[in-house]
C-alpha cells in the first residue's frame, strides 16, 4: 500500500511542475485554383481541413481564435489575403501558434516554406502545427523531422510546378482551337462546357444591351454617356448580372461606370473573334502573373457567334481612338501636366452622411496669352453621368483642402506640446496600464495556480478513498469550469496588452508625422493616410478635417 501511496505522489509531482502555457491559434486553410468542384466536397475541402485542426487543437487544449482562408489561391506564392492578415496578427501578437492539415495548405514555394518554419515563427514565438504531417515545434524538430520536412517542401514545390506545366499547355492548346478558356463570360455571353473544352453562347437576355452600346457609340456618345443612358434604363452591371442572372439593377446594387462600358466596346469577343492570353503565370519556371505583350495574344476568328458585326466593332474603335488622340493630354504639343496620385482617394464625404466625394480634373483657361492648367476638384458624382439636382451637387477645389489641412495641422502644433514632452507623457500612460493589467494577469493566475493545486489533493482524497467517484468528478468538474473562466479572464487582459502595445505603436507614429507635416503646404498621400480618417465637406463649402488621434486625448490614448 506504501508503494502505491508513493506512487500517486510521484505523479503529483511531476504534473505541479509542468509548466501552464496559454496558447492563441489561428487555424489556416487553403484551396487552390486548379480544383473542380467535386473535389473540393472531399477530404480536402475547406471545412474538413478545419475539422482536423480543431480536432489537434482540442486534443493539445489550444484554444483557437480565429480560422483564416484562402479560397481558390495558388500555394506557390504568398500574396494571399488571408494569409496576410494571419502574419499581421501574429506580428501585432493577437496569436502565437499557427495550425494547417499539412505543409502544402501553407504554400508550395520550398524555399520560403524552409524560411517561415526555421527561422520567422521561431523569432516571432509561434508554434506550428502541421496536423499530417505529425509536426509541432513546441515537441521540438529532430534531425530525421527536419529532413522529411525538408522533402516535403521540395515535393509540394514540384508539384505545383508540375501542375502548372499541364494546366499551361491544356489551356493554351485550347485556346489555338477556338475554346474559352476564362471562368467568367464576357458580358452578353454564357459558358457551354463541352467534351472539348468550353464555347460561347450568347445571352439572350442581354443580347440588347450590347447593341445598344455599340449603336450609342456609333452615334458619338461617350463611354460615360453610354453608362448615364444604361443607368436610366436600370441595367445590371456586367458582373452583378453574372453573379446573380439579373437584367435590371435592385436597391442597393452598383451602378454602370464609363471604364466597365469601355471594357465591353473593345473586347473583340463581341463580334465572334476569341483573344486570349493577355496575361500569363509560368510556375515551373518562377514565372509570375503578369500582362503579355500583344504578338503573344491567341487570336482566333469565327470561334463563335458575334453579338454585333466585325465592320460594327472596328467603326467603334476608330472612334474612340480619335476621340482620344483629340483629348488634350494626347496632343503633340502641350504644357499640361497631370497628377496622376488622389492624395484624399477615399477620404473625402459630404458633411454628416457617408455620401463620398470623388476625384475628377478639369480644364481651366486663365488669359488670352497664358497657358491652360489641370486643376482637381472633388465631387459627388461618378463616373457614370449619374442625374442629380443642381442644389444637390458638391464640388471643391482640391488645392482648398490642401489649405484647410496645412492651417488646421499649424494651429493643433501651436496648442500641443512638444514632440519628446508627448511622448514621454506616452511612455508614462503606457507604463501605468501595462502595469495594471499585468498585476490582475499574476493575480488571475494565482488562482489558476490555486485551483490546480486544490484538484490535486482532492485527487489524493479520492485515492485514499476520501471521497467517492461522482463526488470527487463533481467538485473537479467544478473547479475546471472556474479555471476556465479564469483563463478566459487571462487570455482577455493578455489582448488587452496586446491592443495598448499596438495603439501605442500607432500614436507615436502619428505624433511623429505631425511634425513630420509642419510647415507642408502640400502633403503626401502617405502622409495624409496616416493623420487623416476622413475630411467632410458641407454645403456652403466648409471644410472639416477629422483626424485619426486628437491632440488632447493622447495621454489616455483615446480616439477623437
Amino acid at each position: 500500500m506504501a508503494r502505491t501511496k508513493d506512487r500517486y505522489k510521484k505523479s503529483l509531482n511531476v504534473n505541479a511542475e509542468k509548466e501552464e502555457v496559454i496558447y492563441k491559434a489561428a487555424i489556416y486553410t487553403r484551396l487552390s485554383q486548379e480544383r473542380k468542384e467535386a473535389w473540393r466536397e472531399k477530404s480536402s475541402s475547406i471545412e474538413a481541413q478545419e475539422i482536423v485542426c480543431k480536432n489537434y487543437a482540442t486534443t493539445e487544449n489550444i484554444k483557437v481564435v480565429e480560422t483564416y482562408i484562402d479560397y481558390e489561391k495558388s500555394g506557390t506564392n504568398f500574396d494571399r489575403e488571408g494569409y496576410k492578415q494571419m502574419m499581421e496578427d501574429v506580428r501585432n501578437r493577437k496569436i502565437n501558434c499557427i495550425i494547417v492539415r499539412d505543409l502544402s495548405r501553407l504554400g508550395r514555394e520550398h524555399l520560403e516554406m524552409g524560411r517561415l518554419i526555421d527561422k520567422v515563427f521561431p523569432f516571432l514565438g509561434v508554434r506550428f502545427i502541421s496536423v499530417n504531417d505529425n509536426l509541432d515545434t513546441l515537441k521540438g524538430v529532430d534531425g530525421n523531422k527536419s529532413f522529411e520536412v525538408v522533402l516535403k517542401n521540395i515535393v509540394n514545390d514540384m508539384y505545383a510546378k508540375d501542375i502548372s506545366v499541364k494546366i499551361k499547355s491544356t489551356k493554351m492548346n485550347k485556346a489555338k482551337k477556338g475554346y474559352f478558356i476564362g471562368s467568367v463570360p464576357p458580358y452578353g455571353y454564357k459558358i457551354v462546357k463541352t467534351k472539348e473544352g468550353q464555347i460561347l453562347e450568347v445571352d439572350e437576355s442581354v443580347r440588347w444591351v450590347v447593341e445598344k452600346m455599340f449603336s450609342l457609340a456609333l452615334d458619338g456618345f461617350s463611354q460615360v454617356e453610354i453608362a448615364r443612358q444604361l443607368n436610366l434604363l436600370g441595367v445590371a452591371t456586367a458582373m452583378n448580372h453574372y453573379k446573380t442572372g439579373r437584367v435590371y439593377r435592385e436597391p442597393g446594387d452598383r451602378e454602370w461606370t464609363g471604364s466597365s462600358v469601355g471594357k465591353i466596346l473593345v473586347n473583340e469577343k463581341q463580334y465572334g473573334a476569341m483573344s486570349q492570353g493577355k496575361q500569363s503565370q509560368y510556375l515551373a519556371e518562377n514565372e509570375k502573373l503578369h500582362v503579355t505583350n500583344k504578338d503573344e495574344w491567341i487570336v482566333v476568328e469565327n470561334t463563335h457567334e458575334g453579338i454585333v458585326s466585325k465592320d460594327t466593332f472596328e467603326k467603334v474603335q476608330k472612334i474612340r481612338n480619335k476621340n482620344k488622340a483629340d483629348t488634350v493630354f494626347m496632343r503633340y504639343k502641350t504644357n499640361l501636366k497631370k497628377d496622376p496620385v488622389n492624395r484624399y482617394e477615399n477620404l473625402v464625404y459630404r458633411k454628416n452622411t457617408d455620401e463620398q466625394l470623388y476625384r475628377r480634373y478639369r480644364m481651366t483657361t486663365h488669359g488670352k496669352n497664358e497657358p491652360r492648367t489641370v486643376d482637381y476638384i472633388f465631387i459627388n458624382k461618378r463616373g457614370t453621368g449619374e442625374i442629380k439636382d443642381q442644389t444637390d451637387n458638391i464640388v471643391i477645389m482640391e488645392y482648398l483642402i490642401d489649405e484647410a489641412l496645412y492651417k488646421t495641422i499649424s494651429s493643433m502644433l501651436k496648442k500641443m506640446k512638444s514632440q519628446k514632452e508627448l511622448l514621454l507623457e506616452m511612455a508614462d500612460e503606457k507604463e501605468k496600464l501595462i502595469k495594471t493589467v499585468d498585476k490582475e494577469i499574476v493575480r488571475l493566475q494565482n488562482r489558476v495556480t490555486w485551483q490546480k493545486d486544490w484538484q490535486r489533493k482532492l485527487y489524493e482524497s479520492y485515492v485514499f478513498e476520501k471521497l467517492d467517484r461522482d463526488e470527487y468528478k463533481a467538485k473537479k468538474e467544478e473547479s475546471n469550469l472556474k479555471i476556465d473562466v479564469l483563463t478566459d479572464e487571462i487570455a482577455r487582459y493578455e489582448n488587452q496588452k496586446t491592443e495598448f502595445e499596438i495603439k501605442d505603436k500607432q500614436i507615436r507614429k502619428w505624433i511623429k508625422d505631425l511634425y513630420k507635416a509642419k510647415g507642408m503646404k502640400k502633403l503626401s498621400k502617405e502622409l495624409i493616410y496616416s493623420l487623416v480618417e476622413r475630411i467632410e465637406i458641407g454645403e456652403d463649402k466648409s471644410i472639416r478635417v477629422k483626424f485619426k488621434f486628437s491632440s488632447e486625448g493622447l495621454g489616455g490614448m483615446k480616439d477623437e
